[in-house]
């Protein structure tokens, strides 16, 4: 018989190992808040110490099985890993299965007694005979049950069930304590994500304000894009690895490629092919104004993009519109390396991201046009510049051509002024010479002088350009032009002296009228044929065209030596024009500073060329 004082003192002492065990599993719980599984440790120790098991489990519900989360106590660990692969069924094959099928307390005072357990797989990995195990129970739902066995033939008694029933209560508060602190973890990262989110769209904003290059902008997009779309996601299949902004040209209704997070060589293929609004997923996206997304990219048939991107290795995409108003600016498109659909939430900050980010496109491409526009127009300015200043010194040539030649010749000269370079050619000289004009200089008033003068140098000037001579300077009275040079001709004898007999005739004229002034003025011309050295000769800013050579010295002699309306010429000048001429002979002359005489005629007139003549 029992001695009851004996009874007292067990049930004392374990009530006291009850409380110490309750205050060793609270301050725990207060101890190790954020890591509750030591708090589940120390629940199981006790549980395994204070109800004399051999072994103690804690399994977790998950799905329709349950899970060893933990255990304490004499558990093998073939038996551990033959759990992981052949976890519990949730039936009632076991005891851990019954249990949450009636929801209490299932004991199993023999398994090889009991016909209905089916884990003998699990009794002979360790052994065990007597199974105790409770369910663990959260808002009147089972979460997990808390088990123990003994490897004899020994069954729990009451105090040990009600025991390892408080303890599922503890497991389950705690296990309580940590939904809270998921939860709780979860919102407090949602919040964080939200914050990042808003923080990366405030970026677009600023994106818009601190750059208007349209490449720039594009890039900070897709960036941004890949980004945010990665915030809250830990599962690296679910991880967004790159992005592309396809930028619509609706002058070619194509798209051109920005990528972000590939390589330079996916790129270049990317942007070489013609990437139409026909293509599967762009165009799908581009017409519909929707989402679009592909979540395995081996099942679909693909589009020349979308192929490429297959063959880099990318496995799914997401692509969203990119609007102004109703109006295709691109398509925004999130890429990753695995599978599977993207989530809801994602989609949605997408859309909105893209929407944003419609503005910064908006004003980067008037940006970019303007700076177009204002480079195109800098351009036609400064070609407009160059024109203007390329006439202005093609006039101011053409002006300095025309001081020595006639308009025909010049023009011909600037077209080539390589004509104008130091040559040697032969040239027929015309020197013309007013006789008296020294007297009348001095005799009378300076403006009167300018007046005569100006007319008889626009008389000659006439004549020198209906003639196509050049004229090579003004002394004075003295007047020196000469023919075939620059732009030779076939006939410079006739030519010059035709001018000479014109020029004697208009000056003849005037004469008249200024011997009715009371000014007694003739003219005298001489004109001779001869090799000479010819180019530009002066100084940048002024040149002239000179003739240099003793034909210019003999034809100012023969003008000097020329009596009034008298227009003396050599044998050479002559010749060729013999024919066509009335003329005398003046006889030979030695002029100064020649050293030997040269035959001089006098041309009265020179008739005009009969047909074929």
């Amino acid at each position: 018989m029992t001695d009851p004082t004996d009874d007292a003192d067990h049930e004392l002492r374990d009530a006291r190992e009850q409380s110490a065990a309750s205050r060793e599993i609270l301050a725990a719980l207060g101890r190790d808040v954020a890591n509750p599984g030591a708090v589940l440790d120390t629940v199981l120790e006790y549980a395994a110490r204070l109800c004399g098991a051999r072994a103690a489990q804690l399994f977790l519900l998950d799905g329709d099985v349950f899970r060893l989360s933990r255990v304490a106590g004499e558990t093998p660990e073939d038996y551990r890993r033959h759990l992981m692969e052949q976890p519990i069924d949730r039936n009632r094959s076991s005891t851990v299965g019954r249990a949450a099928e009636d929801r209490c307390t299932v004991q199993i005072p023999d398994v090889l007694a009991d016909a209905d357990y089916g884990r003998r797989d699990l009794q002979r990995a360790t052994g065990f005979r007597t199974l105790l195990s409770t369910p663990m129970l959260l808002q009147d739902e089972v979460v997990g049950v808390l088990s123990m066995w003994r490897t004899d033939v020994a069954p729990f008694d009451d105090r040990e069930r009600a025991l390892l029933e408080e303890f599922a209560v503890e497991a389950a508060i705690v296990l309580r304590q940590v939904n809270l602190m998921r939860a709780l973890e979860s919102r407090r990262t949602e919040l964080a994500n939200k914050v990042a989110q808003l923080e990366a769209l405030q970026e677009v904003d600023e994106a818009v304000g601190s750059s208007l290059d349209l490449d720039e902008v594009l890039e900070r997009i897709v960036s941004n894009a890949v980004r945010l779309t990665n915030l809250g996601f830990g599962d690296i299949t679910l991880r967004t690895d790159g992005g592309s902004i396809l930028e619509y040209h609706e002058a070619s209704d194509s798209f051109r490629v920005h990528a972000f997070g590939s390589s330079h060589d996916l790129l270049e293929q990317l942007r070489a092919i013609t990437i139409g609004r026909d293509a599967t997923l762009i165009g799908r996206t581009a017409s519909s104004h929707q989402p679009f997304e592909i979540p395995d990219l081996a099942n679909v048939e693909r589009d020349p993009y979308l192929d490429i991107l297959f063959r880099d290795g990318w496995r799914s995409v997401l692509a969203v519109a990119i609007l102004g108003g109703e109006k295709m600016l691109g398509v925004l498109v999130i890429r990753r390396r695995g599978t599977g659909n993207f989530p809801p939430d994602v989609t949605e900050l997408l859309q909105t991201f893209a929407s944003q980010s419609a503005l910064a496109i908006v004003n980067a491409r008037l940006f970019r046009e303007v700076e177009t526009k204002s480079r195109e127009l800098a351009n036609w300015n400064a070609e407009l510049e160059s024109r203007v200043a390329h006439q202005v010194a093609e006039l101011d040539r053409a002006n300095r051509l025309r001081r020595f030649l006639s308009p025909q010749l010049a023009d011909l000269v600037i077209g080539d002024e390589t004509l104008l370079e130091s040559h040697r050619r032969e040239i027929v000289v015309v020197f013309t010479d007013l006789r008296n004009f020294t007297p009348f200089a001095e005799a009378s008033e300076p403006e009167e002088v300018m007046g005569v003068l100006r007319e008889y140098h626009r008389a000659i000037g006439a004549r020198v350009h209906e003639y196509s001579g050049t004229l090579e300077r003004f002394t004075g009275d003295g007047v020196m032009v000469f023919f075939n040079d620059p732009i030779p001709c076939d006939d410079p004898a006739e030519r010059a002296v035709r001018m000479a007999l014109d020029i004697r005739d208009a000056v003849r004229a005037l004469a008249d009228r200024w011997l009715r002034n009371g000014n007694d003025l003739a003219l005298g011309i001489g004109i001779a044929q001869n090799f000479a050295t010819l180019g530009r000769i002066g100084f940048e800013g002024r040149f002239d065209y000179a003739a240099i050579g003793s034909v210019t010295n003999l034809a100012a002699r023969l003008c000097a030596d020329a009596r009034p309306w008298q227009v003396l010429v050599t044998d050479r000048v002559l010749a060729p024009i013999e024919h066509l001429c009335e003329s005398e002979v003046v006889g030979d002359v030695q002029p100064k500073g020649f050293s030997r005489s040269v035959r001089v005629h006098n041309i009265s007139a020179l008739h005009e060329r009969q047909a074929g003549t």
